[in-house]
């Protein structure tokens, strides 16, 4: 496919969705693939709803974000919708962009209309008081998939998807199958590469600050498995919580941050950059990415020390120009960033949510003739096999490629 029908494609899928939009009277939820362009279609559902005399020249917009970076790529994508259509959107409008974080303290504001950008990030019984405490005329909520079933209160008597449905209900879908079967994002390889726990190399520490010691992978993750265990079977139901949870913490961290793991992806990052790949690492520990690059976009360096807006930036800005081939990432660049010419992303560690899987290997973005690298790390014999099966719950198994190493990887990846 050329660029210009894949353009063609994508400006009919956007006009659909921003027409369903309309057609929701002005609230409602745009679940678009990641690289799809949902700002540019909210950039559509601005100018359609003001056809319709809905909004006028400098009417108030809030464009909602879970991090404030993304406020740049925005004016990226006016200036790019101003060259493609002629239409300068932030002059148009009179805009205004916040956080959710900062939001939900806000009383009694109003807008004319109001853009939640990856809107499930906004529904928590925390962040959701914005849309109670505060007026607009309309919203577009913007979402690459929305986990229906994640639980916003500890008794799970409310979902995510409940707050969908009430505040703006899904109005339009566009799957990323549907834009790969398209042509609309690029093909994919998937490849895992299944982990074992070490048995042989004690490299875990354990004990306590008198008495530490160390365990092998191996055994510090039957101890730890082996205490979630016995917390299930405790009587009193609010301690067997704290319980369950503080053992099902301790031992995603251990999965999270296993050395054998760590030294892996440092192996395969180096075959990658030997192969001139620029990849993306995702990880749920920022320790643990600390350790396989020097390069992580991140709230906290390797010392545990803030991290500026501005180093963030500088990374970005050193791979966007060549600089560096590798990035590293837990959630900044998960959503709403745009990683030029990315050749591979590799997932150390992940949760279970089919919306990681979604959300990440969206940075993959079209070039004519590309195809995609997907690489996962899968610890045999662990909890890590179920939140595998179940963030890849909305793909085709049946294409994944199983290796047992980082060469078995690498090899697959170098066949034509």
């Amino acid at each position: 496919m050329t660029d210009l029908t894949r353009a063609v494609k994508l400006n009919k899928m956007q006009d659909d969705a921003s027409t369903a939009w309309i057609n929701s009277g002005g609230r409602g939820t745009l679940e678009l693939a990641t690289g799809t362009g949902k700002t540019m279609t909210f950039f559509k559902c601005l100018y359609k709803a003001k056809e319709k005399k809905w909004i006028k020249k400098k009417d108030s917009v809030l464009f909602l974000a879970e991090v404030t970076d993304r406020e740049q790529t925005i004016r990226d994508d006016a200036a790019k919708f101003k060259q493609l259509f002629k239409l300068d959107v932030l002059s148009d409008f009179d805009f205004e962009f916040a956080c959710y974080q900062t939001a939900y303290k806000w009383q009694s504001k109003h807008y004319k209309i109001v853009c939640g950008d990856e809107i499930h990030d906004s529904l928590t019984l925390k962040y959701s008081s914005f849309y109670q405490n505060n007026t607009y005329d309309y919203i577009v909520g913007l979402s690459a998939t929305v986990d229906r079933k994640a639980k916003v209160n500890e008794d799970g008597s409310v979902l995510k998807g409940d707050l969908l449905d009430q505040y703006f209900p899904v109005c339009f879908q566009y799957t990323s199958e549907q834009a790969r079967t398209e042509g609309v994002l690029p093909p994919v390889n998937i490849y895992v590469i299944h982990n074992k726990l070490d048995s042989t190399n004690p490299t875990v520490k354990a004990g306590s600050k008198l008495k530490p010691f160390m365990q092998t992978e191996a055994a510090s993750y039957a101890y730890k498995s082996n205490l979630f265990q016995q917390a299930m079977f405790v009587r009193d139901l609010k301690l067997r919580e704290i319980k369950i949870r503080a053992a099902s913490a301790s031992r995603a961290k251990l999965l999270y941050e296993l050395p054998s793991k760590i030294n892996s992806t440092k192996t395969l990052i180096r075959e990658l950059e030997a192969l001139n790949l620029r990849n993306i690492i995702f990880g749920n520990s920022l320790a643990a990415l600390h350790q396989v690059t020097a390069n992580v976009v991140a709230s906290k360096d390797d010392t545990g020390n803030a991290q500026t807006d501005v180093d963030n930036e500088i990374i970005k800005s050193d791979f966007a120009s060549g600089k560096i081939n590798t990035v590293g990432s837990f959630k900044k660049l998960k959503q709403g960033a745009n990683l030029p010419d990315l050749d591979c992303v590799v997932l150390m560690s992940y949760y279970s949510k089919e919306k990681d899987i979604v959300q990440r290997t969206g940075r993959l973005r079209f070039r004519e003739n590309f195809v995609g690298n997907i690489i996962i790390f899968c610890t045999q014999g662990t909890q890590e096999d179920k939140w595998y099966l179940d963030m890849m719950s909305g793909m085709d198994l049946s294409t994944v490629k199983h290796c047992y190493s980082v060469q078995d990887c690498i090899s697959l990846i170098k066949k034509p």
